[in-house]
């Protein structure tokens, strides 16, 4: 399926953010014997910007549009962050696997979307070497 338009993410399959992407997340680390996580409003502000350009660049859509789609879906996210950090950027202790962050859903670019993407990138003699290979 091919992407034109932000609109076209609703028709992907939708995930949960990985491990390796929440590592991004900035916080600071409080406590010696038994570490937390917290994180203020901005943190979690900027983190999700990251997140939303990532998606804008790997599918080639402009930034506003896929914030908008991605608001939308993340709707439940979204009121439970402001029900967290009621109180303007105060610090708040985040559990990144299973507190706020495990409602924001992102859309999956299928892999065979990755490579025929990657593919019309090539050259016409690339091209032509590739075929020759498979």
């Amino acid at each position: 399926m091919e992407i034109r338009e932000a609109k076209d993410l609703l028709n992907l399959k939708w995930r949960n953010l990985t491990k390796e992407e929440l590592e991004d997340l900035p916080c600071r680390v409080i406590g010696e014997i038994i570490p937390h996580k917290y994180c203020t409003k901005e943190h979690i502000e900027i983190f999700i910007k990251k997140i939303i350009k990532n998606i804008a660049r790997e599918f080639e859509l402009p930034f506003n549009d896929v914030e908008e789609v991605l608001t939308q879906e993340n709707e439940i996210f979204y009121k439970i962050k402001n029900e967290i950090f009621w109180r303007n950027s105060s610090l708040r202790c985040i559990d990144t696997e299973t507190d706020l962050l495990s409602y924001f859903k992102v859309p999956e670019m299928p892999r065979v979307d990755k490579v025929l993407r990657e593919y019309k990138r090539l050259s016409s003699t690339q091209k032509k070497e590739f075929k020759a290979r498979i």
